[in-house]
């Protein structure tokens, strides 16, 4: 029931009231008529008798009054303001005051308005005209946002008026603005179950569930309040009705969002927007929604009529600071791109706020694009003591890259993705500064160089960056093509015939112990380098006794001998004879294949008496994997006639034909022989011209070519490499049980809340029970010794003390016991955060230390307060005296005096434990997200750093492994 329908009511008593002081019946008379028309809505006719009454009688309150009520119901708010002053200057009068407080609580003078309901306090009234004062005055608190004022007096307006719902309801709503949601959940709860209910009540009941999470039970309450509003009449709708309408919309808006429903929210938004033209908190949940659909632009739009538009007084109240939103809509244009709208928004937020870090970065990247480096240092420098924000790093971290410090634009583009982990732009923007591959198609140098560059810089591939240094300097040296093939098929008969000199000693054993390069040198001679760096020149005509000299404990300490040549051939490549395979020497063997690696073709030799053996299947198809080109060649076809010589080289073609490049028989030893003499047709008969030709045109004619191929290949297998040694410590990097951590974290804030804390009010009011119970048999003895001649309870000072210390003393053993079992319950909460990797919060908490210092050390002072404050000594001066001497009657006189009751240890202990719970988990979360983050950004930084690089160069090595073996 509203004010006006309420004071319609009172209208006749109001009458009889004073009735002594009308004064003439003519003047009654015009005024009984006057109320009569106003009753049956006939303002004319009203208007005529109450003004006939003031002629006659200027100062008649009662006529003035109702005369504002005229005005009031035309239209004419400052002629009944007038009119309602002149009214109450009447003492004992508390209508007119009423009247105006609601007129200038609908105007919005919220401060006038409480001045005037207090007048109508002082002015007495009857109860129901004191509950309206004091409802009108708790609403005025209210729309002011003075929550605490505001329940004060309500709790006033529900005490004098307990069935008013409407007074319940202003004060849920009250409450929910001071943050009490279990208690205004109860006092909504009572205003919805009376009949009619409220809409307002279901409305602000639907606003108070969703707070608390309960989204199911908010959707609810708030299509009640709309069913309830459907049923009302249409005509003479009032205000609040309206208000209720467009937050039961608004809430329901917002769940929809809240659960992903975006097309449900924003046709619900519009739709109360039709109800509620400019309505703020409409057009701000309009915008969220459009946010999230991923429409930036028309979010900003919402905003900015938000920010800009005309609207309701209640909708005023909700931008009453319009920072928040500013820099809401700040945030969203810089994510997006929108750097002009982001500047508009930055200069609005620096006129109410000069230091803010995003504002001055949405101005120092207007700058940056107007190429103004200076202007966007300063804008950047007015904002450095300011708190941290993401829009500020990446603001740096731009000004660092076009100033060319890419070092601390990666550093700054870190610390943006440290302080928001979820937002994309840091992190994208510090992957693209790394993907970047600075070589292009078919520059195998550039793409070597690159890769080298990297591992070099990065001590995660440290093990890659020696291989890879080679690859680059085995452009600029020459061929390496390895001689390979088992033990005494004649591969160092085959070097010597190479070179046409009997350098690499020859037998049917398997002589060669240690790995020969030949390569170019100005004159004839031999270098050998030992194992422990040691180098030792040879004389060329040495070489051949030290090489068949060698024993193998001395062959063992070699690790190569060079020989240098004058040969022509040899500028652009490098032989290299290495131990047999299969020979009766391990190491022999295990330096053969260890040197495959080193080679960038293989010659390949078989003897005609044994070719393409099973080991040699083998030996090749692992050569092939390498990628390595491989020229067959058939040794010592001096031992076989023209017809076996062509069946063999059949049989190998036809077993290990796809190995080979081609397959080119020789004698070796004839070749030799015949190079040294100098007879061309014995070099004939051999087919060495033949070889030499093939040599030339397989591999000393595309040297270049496959050395480019060999290195890219090698190249492209470290960079595989690389890529799996990232992916496997990234992979270590796993959150799983970070989100374990969060789940159990979420789950015992529940169970505290929802299962431990009640359990703990049991426990606390039942130790409270014992704590009386103790004092009122401590009181029994030392007061039945005393009682007094005429029946009185008698005690002394001393006895007063004893009890005070024995309260405190009994609360002191409660709340020890209260505080240890939070202590265990909460520690193993703090424990889940124990040995989750990625540092950076210390979850450690000194438990009973805080528990005391803001929960119980709090209820002890206020205890002791009251107790010492007066409570003891007036039990003893007015109750003990008159005290029933029983077990229960002192206890129940005790429980009025302490303050141990529900109530009590509800607002001054359990509250508090509450809030500090939540508090906790609050911060137990952060930390588990910070470690998560930490986590996750780590592992992102190895990504984007190492593994996004890696792969690039790795795709790139692949397309030139294909390019150059075309």
């Amino acid at each position: 029931m509203g004010l006006f329908d309420r004071l319609d009511r009172r209208l006749d008593k109001l009458a009889d009231q004073l009735g002594e002081l009308i004064g003439p019946d003519d003047v009654r008379a015009h005024v009984e008529l006057g109320q009569a028309y106003l009753t049956a809505g006939d303002l004319e006719g009203a208007n005529r008798e109450l003004s006939a009454a003031l002629e006659l009688r200027p100062d008649h309150a009662r006529a003035l009054y109702l005369l504002g009520r005229v005005h009031e119901r035309r239209g004419d708010r400052q002629g009944a303001r007038d009119l309602y002053v002149q009214a109450g200057l009447r003492e004992s009068f508390v209508e007119p005051h009423l009247a105006l407080g609601h007129l200038q609580l609908s105007d919005g003078e919220l401060d006038a308005a409480a001045e005037s309901y207090r007048r109508a306090l002082d002015q007495g009234g009857d109860l129901d005209a004191r509950a309206e004062a004091y409802r009108g005055l708790g609403l005025a608190h209210l729309r002011a946002g003075r929550y605490d004022r505001s329940v004060r007096e309500l709790r006033k307006a529900v005490a004098t008026a307990p069935d008013d719902p409407g007074a319940q309801t202003l004060l849920g709503r009250a409450l929910l603005g001071k943050g009490d949601l279990d208690t205004a959940r109860l006092c909504l709860e009572r205003a919805t179950r009376k009949e009619p209910a409220p809409p307002e009540a279901w409305a602000a009941l639907g606003q108070v569930l969703a707070a608390l999470g309960r989204n199911s039970d908010a959707e609810r309450a708030f299509r009640a309040a709309l069913a309830v509003l459907s049923a009302l009449p249409a005509s003479g709708e009032k205000p609040e009705r309206a208000e209720s309408e467009v937050a039961a919309r608004l809430g329901l808006a917002t769940l929809d969002r809240s659960t992903g429903r975006l097309e449900d929210a924003r046709i619900g938004a519009l739709a109360a927007l039709e109800r509620a033209p400019g309505h703020l908190g409409l057009l701000v949940e309009l915008g969220h929604v459009a946010r999230q659909l991923g429409t930036p632009e028309l979010a900003l739009d919402a905003f900015d009529r938000a920010l800009v538009g005309e609207a309701p007084v209640a909708g005023r109240r909700a931008l009453a600071d319009p920072r928040p939103l500013l820099a809401e809509a700040l945030s969203l244009a810089l994510g997006s791109g929108l750097e002009v709208r982001a500047e508009g928004y930055a200069r609005a937020l620096l006129e109410r706020r000069p230091a803010d870090a995003p504002a001055r970065a949405a101005l120092a990247l207007a700058a940056l694009a107007a190429g103004d480096l200076e202007r966007a240092d300063a804008e950047l420098a007015l904002a450095e003591d300011a708190e941290a924000s993401v829009e500020h790093r990446l603001a740096r971290a731009q000004l660092a890259l076009v100033r060319g410090d890419r070092a601390l634009g990666l550093a700054e583009l870190r610390l943006a993705a440290q302080l928001a982990p979820a937002d994309p732009r840091p992190r994208s923007r510090y992957a693209a500064l790394y993907a970047r591959v600075d070589p292009a198609a078919g520059d195998v140098p550039a793409l070597l160089a690159a890769a080298h560059r990297l591992a070099s810089s990065s001590p995660e591939l440290a093990e890659l960056a020696p291989a890879l240094g080679r690859l680059r300097e085995s452009l600029d040296r020459p061929l390496v093509v390895t001689v390979m093939g088992e033990f005494n098929a004649g591969k160092s008969t085959f070097v010597n015939a190479f070179l046409g000199e009997e350098v690499a000693p020859m037998g049917v054993t398997p002589t060669t112990a240690t790995v020969n390069l030949l390569k170019y040198g100005a004159e004839r001679k031999g270098r050998v380098h030992y194992r422990d760096d040691r180098t030792r020149e040879l004389a060329w005509a040495d070489v051949p006794a030290f090489l068949k000299g060698l024993r193998d404990e001395d062959a063992k300490q070699i690790r190569l001998v060079e020989l240098l040549y004058p040969l022509e051939t040899l500028q652009r490549i490098n032989v290299v004879d290495t131990p047999g395979l299969n020979s009766i020497h391990a190491e022999h063997e295990e330096v053969a294949r260890r040197y495959i690696e080193e080679a960038d073709a293989v010659i390949w030799l078989f003897s005609v008496d044994q070719a393409a053996k099973a080991s040699e299947g083998e030996a090749l198809d692992k050569i092939a994997t390498q990628g390595r080109k491989v020229l067959g060649v058939v040794n010592k076809i001096d031992r076989a006639d023209e017809s076996e010589r062509a069946q063999i080289l059949q049989h190998i073609e036809r077993t290990l034909g796809s190995r080979l490049e081609t397959i080119v028989p020789v004698s070796a030893r004839a070749a030799l022989a015949a190079r040294k003499s100098g007879d061309a047709a014995a070099l004939a008969a051999s087919n060495y011209p033949t070889l030499d030709a093939t040599l030339e045109a397989r591999f000393f004619g595309r040297a270049r070519q496959i050395q480019r191929h060999i290195a890219v290949l090698r190249a492209q297998t470290l960079l595989e490499d690389g890529v799996r040694q990232i992916e496997a410590s990234a992979q270590l990097a796993e959150t799983t049980s970070h989100d374990h951590a969060l789940v159990a974290a979420h789950a015992d804030a529940r169970t505290v809340e929802g299962t431990f804390l009640p359990a703990e009010r049991r426990r606390l009011l039942e130790a409270a029970d014992e704590a009386l119970l103790v004092c009122a048999r401590e009181v029994l003895d030392f007061v039945r010794p005393r009682r007094g001649l005429f029946g009185g309870n008698e005690a002394t000072p001393a006895d007063r003390d004893f009890l005070l210390t024995l309260l405190e003393e009994r609360l002191a053993i409660a709340l020890s016991a209260s505080r240890d079992r939070l202590v265990v319950e909460l520690s193993r909460s703090l424990a889940l955060v124990a040995g989750l990797p990625g540092g950076g919060v210390d979850a450690t908490r000194e438990l009973a230390a805080e528990l005391d210092a803001r929960v119980f050390d709090r209820y002890r002072a206020f205890f002791r307060g009251w107790l010492r404050g007066g409570a003891v000594a007036q039990f003893f001066a007015k109750e003990l005296p008159r005290l029933e001497l029983t077990e229960q009657g002192v206890r129940r006189a005790l429980e009025r005096a302490v303050p141990l009751d529900d109530d009590t240890l509800e607002e001054e202990l359990r509250q508090p434990l509450r809030a500090y719970c939540a508090s906790l988990f609050a911060d137990l979360v952060a930390a588990i997200e910070h470690r998560r983050g930490a986590v996750l950004l780590a592992r992102f930084e190895l990504e984007a750093r190492l593994l996004a690089p890696l792969r690039a160069l790795t795709k790139l090595a692949a397309a030139e492994s294909v390019a150059t073996d075309a």
